[in-house]
């Protein structure tokens, strides 16, 4: 199995669930000492599964044009 780097954005149902969650990823983006720069090449829009697994609902690359002109 492979491992990518990815960034995941999430909706949270709680509102004292996002405030504890902003306050971890700001003290560790705070400690991360290495570069800050990424490469976003894609999205991929996800749906949580009764079975607690992620499926993929709709990738879309970025970077090119999806339609000619």
């Amino acid at each position: 199995m492979a491992l990518h780097a990815h960034l995941t954005i999430a909706k949270m149902g709680a509102e004292q669930d996002v405030h504890a969650a902003f306050e971890t990823a700001r003290q560790r983006w705070q400690e991360y000492s290495g570069s800050r720069r990424i490469l976003l090449e894609k999205l991929i829009f996800v749906r949580e599964d009764a079975t607690n697994c992620w499926v993929d609902l709709a990738p879309i690359p970025l970077g090119r044009r999806l339609v000619s002109h």
